[in-house]
């Protein structure tokens, strides 16, 4: 196994008591100063070095789990851990399967998964990826900040097939420039079509609270990716929109599957994706927010985020 030099080893630093590389610099220096037919093996004793630090916080439960794509930092203890491998790589294979050239591929690493038992520990692995202030509650949540792009969970065996599916999502997308509301969107897709789950049933109750919601100004703070922020009943609104709106795009518009990867592909987080829908879906957002809610001033409006700074 490949030693990593002193200068490397230098970076990696413990805040909020666990493990958390200086990536950037870990980069640098490895690009630098690692000859091309080695990266590979180095990068691969870097994720190591990291886990193995995180693993002994956790405590001696936890075990490093490897398989052909993937590491799992996990305590084994009542969970059916090879199921979970299986699932995780079939995942992988789908969502490749599925996006084809939308899909990261990857770099150096293996995708890292890091499966908390304890809540305390995952929010205090959590902290230095955030900011001070009130964060809606996490089931879990994919990291990029940092350097090194990686899932970290809260275990809960009723829902961790589903939370990894739609994390693991996002870790397929991370390489685009896609607004929230369909990078949101496609991870519940995809976890629906991993894991069976109910169906958003859209009743007077719900359309009644979307109506409530949304207005001229919130609509711009969902297109802008706002909303998902705040602690209050935006939070889960949102995530019920941009449902809507894929549902639509899909069973309604019904594009050819290359077109949709194409509308994926190129829409672009700075006007919430809308050039792309005009140019790939021949619609636009707001005509689809107005199949859903009615006549509204519900367009994408970039000039006014810029404006609201």
């Amino acid at each position: 196994m490949a030693k990593l030099p002193d200068d490397v080893l230098a970076h990696f630093v413990d805040r909020e008591e666990f493990c958390h590389p200086e990536w950037p610099a870990i980069s640098q220096k490895i690009e630098a100063g690692i000859p091309e037919e080695q990266k590979t093996e180095i990068w691969r004793e870097a994720v190591l070095t990291w886990l193995d630090r995180v693993q002994k916080k956790l405590g001696p439960t936890y075990t490093i789990f490897e398989t052909r794509h993937f590491f799992l930092v996990a305590n084994p203890t009542g969970k059916p851990v090879r199921d979970y491998f299986a699932f995780v790589e079939r995942t992988r294979q789908l969502l490749h399967e599925v996006l084809q050239n939308a899909a990261w591929k990857g770099g150096y690493g293996k995708h890292v998964v890091l499966l908390f038992d304890e809540q305390k520990d995952y929010y205090q692995y959590l902290a230095p990826f955030y900011g001070d202030g009130d964060h809606p509650a996490s089931g879990g949540v994919f990291l990029r900040g940092g350097g090194y792009r990686h899932i970290a969970i809260p275990f809960d065996r009723e829902s961790f097939l589903t939370t990894f599916a739609h994390e693991y999502t996002h870790n397929c997308l991370c390489h685009l420039a896609i607004p929230r509301w369909l990078n949101e969107a496609l991870a519940m897709r995809f976890e629906r079509m991993m894991v069976s789950s109910n169906a958003l049933i859209v009743d007077h109750e719900v359309l009644e609270k979307h109506e409530k919601q949304w207005n001229a100004d919130t609509i711009q703070e969902f297109w802008k990716g706002e909303s998902w922020s705040k602690a209050d009943e935006s939070f889960n609104l949102s995530y019920q929109l941009s449902r809507i709106l894929l549902g639509k795009i899909e069973e309604v518009i019904r594009p050819p599957k290359e077109r949709l990867r194409s509308f994926i592909l190129e829409a672009h987080y700075r006007d919430a994706g809308e050039v792309s829908s005009l140019k790939h879906l021949q619609v636009g957002l707001g005509d689809l927010v107005t199949d859903f809610l009615g006549n509204g001033e519900w367009t994408p409006n970039p000039d006014q985020w810029k404006a609201s700074k």
